[in-house]
């Protein structure tokens, strides 16, 4: 019969806030400006809103600025009204830019209207937030909430920095010989039927832990039996690092853990920085190879390329390529080598002065060239320009367990390895701190952040032997 609904917790109010506050400051600009020089009537600039506003609520919206779950930081409303009023700006300026002067525009009602927006959008959503602990009760929702007291406790820590107004009429305590919770507390769970009966309540939220999982199910059916919206709020693990996503396969809710990114968009983007990359990439090497290739030859007998086995995403192994810059005894010499291995724990190698480089091959590391030929692992999908170091077999196979985050995502070329001191870095810890430091943090915009430095550390030689 009826449909879930996905959009239970959208941000009507909000969004019409946002519209006024934009018309206002669009009349507001435009007789500030006309006050000061001779505008067209204000009906000639109407494309200007047209374009200002479809492009700002599809930014706020990607940020879920229109969800009353979401956190409502003073650094977060600000941060994201600055980067939805500044794409839309660039809309209206590309927009002016591409039709030669032909829509009307002053570029002081223009500017004028761009910072009237930004500042009176964040004023009036500060302003929304702080007002909600004193909002009038009329047509909230008149809640219960049921539990233990941690979680509890937890629970309306974070509802209070969320725009979601509750009249709450009481608690619930699953356990009777619990911490008890402030008042009013309306009796024991095995007296919920009567409690409702004798209550106005339109929600049910359930707070529990994972001992108490099973001891609510039959008080979620009788909310159910009695119509009563139920909402669960399960702190089932203790998670450290993992991030949580809900959503339901038919009417089966799952609820999924993850440490690594699983918005579809933005993978998208990043892979298709990848080949763009890669392209360019190879083009670069194709060219490079016209000069590397016969030095290579010249320096010493072997191949041009050196191929390693590689661990790549969640133990996948792949080819990694290289231009060579060791003579073809190397790996045999590497266990002769292995005491003067820099890298605390023998995770990896690293010496001053290998003996195994080659002359060249020590100039196409310094240059970091002889990394040219992974643009084709990363145009395979086997490398991303931007990742975590590719590790050996050999050093997966000594891993302990929390290692093993390093190899979730796809190895890059370039990481915050890379731009932290590359070789300087001789501490396997430090190395799987950055790596997983980067998976936390990971954005399309901090990939291209890493590129640039990558580049200004490769010209700089910085770390590199």
């Amino acid at each position: 019969m009826h449909k879930f609904n996905k959009s239970s917790y959208v941000h009507l109010e909000m969004l019409f806030f946002d519209i006024i506050g934009l018309i206002f400051s669009f009349v507001m600009s435009y007789f500030i400006t006309n006050a000061v020089t001779l505008l067209h009537p204000m009906g000639s600039y109407v494309w200007l809103l047209v374009i200002y506003v479809p492009i700002f609520f599809f930014s706020m919206s990607l940020s879920n600025m229109y969800h009353k779950l979401t956190f409502n930081y003073y650094d977060r409303i600000v941060r994201n009204v600055f980067k939805a009023s500044f794409l839309s700006a660039l809309f209206v300026a590309a927009m002016i830019f591409y039709t030669n002067d032909e829509l009307d525009y002053s570029r002081m009602f223009y500017s004028i209207f761009m910072l009237s927006a930004f500042v009176i959008t964040v004023v009036q959503r500060i302003a929304v937030y702080r007002s909600k602990g004193s909002a009038v009760k009329n047509g909230v929702k008149k809640t219960i909430i049921i539990g233990v007291p941690s979680v509890i406790h937890k629970f309306e820590y974070f509802i209070t920095k969320t725009n979601v107004k509750m009249d709450l009429a009481g608690y619930i305590q699953v356990e009777s010989d619990e911490e008890e919770l402030e008042a009013p507390t309306l009796g024991r769970l095995d007296e919920l039927e009567e409690i409702l009966k004798r209550h106005v309540v339109d929600e049910v939220i359930f707070a529990v832990g994972d001992q108490h999982i099973a001891k609510v199910e039959g008080a979620v059916a009788l909310c159910e039996d009695m119509g009563i919206t139920t909402r669960l709020v399960l702190n089932i693990y203790n998670l450290n690092i993992s991030k949580t996503h809900f959503t339901a396969v038919g009417t089966l809710p799952m609820l999924t853990l993850h440490t690594v990114s699983l918005n579809v968009v933005e993978l998208m983007m990043k892979r298709t920085l990848d080949i763009l990359g890669a392209l360019v990439g190879l083009f670069i090497t194709g060219l490079a190879s016209l000069v590397i290739v016969p030095l290579i030859k010249l320096d010493s007998p072997g191949p041009i390329l050196f191929a390693q086995d590689r661990v790549g995403v969640n133990g996948r192994v792949f080819k990694i390529y290289k231009f060579r810059s060791m003579y073809l005894d190397a790996e045999e010499r590497k266990k002769e080598l292995m005491k003067q291995n820099k890298v605390q724990g023998g995770f990896m190698f690293k010496m001053d002065d290998d003996p195994r480089i080659t002359p060249m091959g020590s100039f196409l590391r310094k240059t970091s060239l002889d990394e040219l030929p992974q643009f084709l692992n990363i145009l395979k999908g086997e490398m991303s320009l931007v990742g975590t170091r590719p590790p050996t077999v050999d050093e997966v196979s000594r891993y302990k367990t929390h290692h093993y985050r390093r190899i979730s995502i796809k190895p890059g070329l370039t990481g915050m390895w890379q731009i932290k001191g590359r070789s300087e870095v001789t501490n396997f810890d430090q190395v799987v701190q950055l790596d997983t430091a980067y998976i936390d943090q990971w954005s399309v915009w901090l990939d291209i952040k890493i590129i640039f430095r990558t580049i200004i550390v490769v010209l700089t030689s910085k770390g590199a032997y």
